[in-house]
């Protein structure tokens, strides 16, 4: 199979064209022994909004020898002990991780490196559904040949193969797809290992604040040669954000908590701050977000703090969390028992189940025609 390289006897760097086997972790190996105030591990893989993620540092292995087609082929230790042992990888739980972003650790993205030759990306693994998304609305789907079980937009991507989650990566499938992409949010040390080891091109999308989403689109037009695309994409989303600016210049801004939160009670919540999109885009539809002068892009925040500042409206975010018949009702009533707010006595408490809320991706113009409707309802601004 393709991708794997291996030393000749000769010394020469050879490609390996047989199957990879690697040792596969049990269940309750890939779930991990540790839990953080009683949560599963699907309520904790992700840090909120794509918050700093830690590096995964895999326990210390022997490299892992594996046979095919008469060529043995040593995988690195980081990998294999990655695979091996995921469930006992130690992370930094924390609460249910809205952005499905699947943000990786936060360090100054690198440089994309264009492959040899000019080739152009034909299979690629997107990690984030950010990225995902990007290469769908540039029109690329047909070159995606999986992504994590995150990446749930477009439709098209509903039969492509999942490759796990942050912390379960399949790193045998990853090898086993023969990708000459694979494309993240942040930074991940671990994955860009096996990729450097299988020569697999990586490329780190930076999102954090607007210009980033659109700096990204741009980068990965030019990746896949698609820039013609990548320029109408950046376009309208500049234009659409445009209109819901002047929809509402000059009216006052109401204070605003945008949160992310589980649904069942107040606590671990977060908000967002400067530094981050969500921020930009409670700015641009007029808000004032409470909590922007904070030095962190997404903290976490306490009740008391919250009832000093008063919001005037609050958005909750609740990824991952379907929208039901009692939903709302149940969420003021949790904050009604903190104490007197404006949100509270005016009922401008709004909840966001949808999949793009927390998505760096162009769909934050419909998130920013969402938030219009949240702080501005008297204006008259149709996202269709």
């Amino acid at each position: 199979m393709g991708g794997a390289r291996i030393q000749s006897p000769g010394g020469a760097e050879e490609t390996l064209t047989a199957e990879l086997r690697f040792p596969r972790p049990s269940r309750a190996e890939r779930e991990g022994e540790h839990r953080f105030q009683g949560l599963t591990p699907l309520a904790t893989d992700f840090r909120p909004f794509g918050a700093r993620t830690p590096d995964i540092h895999p326990l210390p292995r022997r490299p892992t020898v594996c046979q095919g087609a008469g060529r043995r082929v040593t995988v690195s230790p980081g990998s294999a002990a990655l695979v091996a042992r995921a469930g006992r990888v130690v992370l930094s739980l924390t609460l249910v991780a809205a952005l499905a972003g699947l943000a990786c650790t936060r360090r100054p993205p690198k440089e994309v490196v264009e492959a040899p030759h000019g080739a152009i990306p034909r299979r690629i693994i997107a990690v984030a559904p950010s990225t995902a998304e990007i290469v769908c609305m540039l029109g690329a789907v047909d070159r995606l040949v999986a992504v994590s079980r995150y990446c749930k937009y477009p439709p098209e991507l509903a039969d492509l193969p999942r490759i796990g989650g942050p912390r379960d990566l399949d790193l045998e499938s990853i090898v086993a797809l023969e990708p000459d992409l694979l494309m993240l949010r942040g930074r991940n040390d671990t994955l860009e290992k096996l990729c450097r080891d299988n020569g697999i091109r990586t490329y780190c999308d930076p999102t954090e604040t607007l210009s980033d989403i659109e700096r990204t689109v741009r980068q990965i037009g030019d990746l896949l040669r698609l820039e013609d695309r990548a320029t109408e994409v950046v376009t309208e989303m500049q234009e659409r954000l445009e209109v819901v600016r002047r929809a509402v210049a000059g009216r006052p801004r109401p204070g605003v908590l945008f949160t992310n939160r589980g649904p069942d009670q107040l606590v671990n919540i977060y908000t967002v701050a400067r530094g981050s999109y969500l921020d930009e885009l409670i700015t641009l539809a007029g808000g004032r977000n409470l909590f922007g002068d904070q030095d962190a892009a997404y903290p976490m925040v306490g009740l008391e703090e919250i009832l000093i500042r008063q919001p005037e409206v609050i958005i909750e975010s609740l990824f991952g969390v379907a929208d039901r018949p009692g939903l709302r009702d149940a969420v003021i009533a949790q904050w009604r028992a903190v104490g007197p707010m404006p949100a509270i006595k005016s009922g401008r408490i709004h909840i966001l189940t949808a999949d793009y809320a927390t998505v760096p991706s162009p769909r934050v113009v419909r998130m920013a025609y969402d938030l219009v409707k949240f702080i501005h309802p008297e204006v008259p601004l149709d996202f269709e």
